[in-house]
This record gives C-alpha cells, sequence and structure tokens, in this order.
C-alpha cells in the first residue's frame, strides 16, 4: 500500500500585464511520515505461504505496527517479494535484505520502497547490517539445499559492491552485526557464531549447545551479541528435520570468548529476528507463533502483537529517532 500525497492548492490573485486574472499555483506539501518515532515495522518472508500458494512471492509484506497496536500493511509484492532482515539505517530509513528478490532495498518514513542494489554477485541475501563508514554489509548464501556459496559482502554508499569472506567454514549465514571495533559477527544456522575481522581472518566464536541453528545477531551496549536461535534443523536436502528440530526458540547472550547463556526459551516457537527495543529489552519475531515479543534483562515475555495478518514473520525494528 502506497502513502498517497496529499497536495496543498494555493490560489494567488494578481494582474498580468495590467488585465485582471486569476492564477493557481499547485504546490504539493512533502508527504506526512507514516512510520514515526517508537513504531515497529516487521518484514514477513513465509515459506508455508509460498508453498501453498505455489508463488515465489505469496505472503510477502511489510507490515507498520503503530505502538498503540494498529498494524498496516506498507509493501506488498510486487514492490517486495520476500523481505528479512532490517535495520534502521543513518538517515533515518530503514534497509532491508529481499533474498526472493536478490536485492537490499530502502524504506523510507513515507512508506516508498527504493532498490539500493539487485543482482549479482547477491544470491539470496538474508541479512544486512550498517556498518561505521556508512556502507553496508550483507549476509548471503543461496539456498538451503546447497552447503556452499555462502559469504559475507560490502556495499558501499557510492554503490560498489565486493566480498569479504566466500565459503568456509560458513555455510548458511542468517545475521550479521558490526561491533565497536568493526568485526563482523555472524550467525550461521548451521551451527555457529563467527567473527570476521577487518583483515578478513574467520574465527569460531561459539559452537555447541545451546546454540543450535543461530538465526539472527545484534550487539548490546556492553559489547556482547544478543542472538536468536531458532531450533531447526535443515537435512541434506534442504528440508527442516521434524526428529531433530524438537528444540525451543531461544533468545540468548554470547560473550565475544564464546561464553553462551540463554535469556529466554519458549517451547515450540521459533524464533527468528531480534532488534533492541527503544525503550530496554529486546523484540523478538517468532515465526511459528506469528508473534512479536519483548524480552525484558531478566527475560520476562511481554507480546506486543500476535496473530493475522502476520504469516510466518521475519524481521523486526523499532524506530527510535
Amino acid at each position: 500500500m502506497r502513502p498517497r500525497e496529499r497536495p496543498i492548492l494555493r490560489t494567488v490573485l494578481g494582474s498580468l500585464a495590467g488585465i485582471g486574472t486569476a492564477a493557481l499555483l499547485a504546490t504539493a506539501s512533502p508527504a506526512a511520515d507514516l512510520i514515526g518515532p517508537g513504531d515497529y515495522v516487521i518484514t514477513q518472508e513465509s515459506p508455508a505461504a509460498r508453498q501453498a500458494a505455489r508463488s515465489e512471492t505469496a505472503g510477502a509484506a511489510i507490515f507498520l505496527l503503530k505502538r498503540s497496536g494498529r498494524i498496516e500493511t506498507l509493501a506488498k509484492p510486487p514492490t517486495v517479494t520476500g523481505p528479512r532482515g532490517i535495520r534502521l539505517d543513518r538517515d533515518g530509513t530503514l534497509v532491508f535484505a529481499d533474498p526472493i528478490g536478490v536485492a537490499i532495498r530502502r524504506l523510507t518514513r513515507q512508506g516508498a520502497v527504493e532498490t539500493i542494489h539487485r543482482g549479482a554477485p547477491l544470491s539470496q541475501p538474508k541479512d544486512v547490517a550498517v556498518d561505521h563508514d556508512g556502507g553496508y554489509v550483507i549476509a548471503d548464501f543461496p539456498s538451503f539445499a546447497r552447503r556452499s556459496g555462502g559469504k559475507i559482502l560490502k556495499l558501499s554508499r557510492d554503490g560498489k559492491i565486493r566480498t569479504l569472506h566466500a565459503g568456509a567454514p560458513l555455510v548458511w549465514p542468517h545475521g550479521v552485526a558490526v561491533d565497536r571495533q568493526g568485526n563482523i559477527v555472524i550467525a550461521d544456522h548451521t551451527c555457529c557464531i563467527y567473527r570476521l575481522t577487518p583483515d578478513g581472518e574467520v574465527s569460531l566464536v561459539a559452537r555447541g549447545g545451546p546454540l543450535v541453528a543461530p538465526q539472527d545477531i545484534k550487539i548490546d551496549s556492553d559489547g556482547s551479541y544478543v542472538v536468536t536461535d531458532i531450533g531447526m534443523v535443515i537435512d541434506a536436502g534442504g528440508r527442516a528435520d521434524r526428529a531433530q528440530s524438537r528444540n525451543p526458540g531461544k533468545l540468548l547472550r554470547v560473550s565475544p570468548s564464546g561464553q553462551v547463556s540463554v535469556i529466554a526459551a519458549q517451547p515450540r516457537a521459533r524464533f527468528r529476528a531480534v532488534a533492541p527495543a527503544a525503550d530496554g529489552g529486546w523484540l523478538v519475531v517468532d515465526m511459528a507463533g506469528n508473534a512479536l515479543y519483548r524480552y525484558g534483562a531478566s527475560g520476562q515475555r511481554e507480546t506486543l502483537f500476535q496473530g493475522p495478518p502476520l504469516s510466518q514473520p521475519a524481521g523486526v525494528v523499532q524506530v527510535t529517532e
């Protein structure tokens, strides 16, 4: 749904060459912001909807959730085709990954969608983070059916894109963030949290329980990493292994040295994305529960929204300014 501009018409009476006439000057005021401070923007890429409709873009949407609880659709196909990770950019707009559209896109405060980059060398970008220089770091892999092709890319503000790292040990890099030192931290769905230095060196930060299938990652104010774990194990054919996927959705804290602690665990949940809440705590998107939660530091949960039109939501950001 695109916002409609409301033009302001201003009538000016005057005279031209001594002849009285009425001149109508139409000037359009800037479109009012649809997205304001405190609002939540939720992306949705729904594998279930795609399978049911046999359409690559079915279920794709971007929603605006007001703090009052009112929700509306900001974008849907063909404007977006499968939006996933989303972040607040430095200029107040929002930048998001659209894997089905093989694109990095921008969402303005007025609700317009613009394409920043589309096509190669992107395969299916899953997440995007804003780097210290204003460029974008992108987590990308082509398919769960393949265990090769995972990579981290850098898209500069002038539109140039390059690969920072490709291949092992990365398999399915799903979430990405940039720490204070400029290191890129990566949530890889297969198992692990990795760190990629500015010099291009990749090291393992954490692996093993309680990590099962890390999905998203953000940096906390103390430098630790806050991670969602979807608990879903993918088999060699790219499908969910139900026998090995009976794990709770988890919100985890990982120290830079690799110590992992559980903030919250929820049975039958599929925690897909995490983002800082403006008033403290963490926002979590539950793909299975079609819900947006807020978790406090001690793990207490508040449901901010649940139910239609959400159907396998994928990402979230809260606008802070």
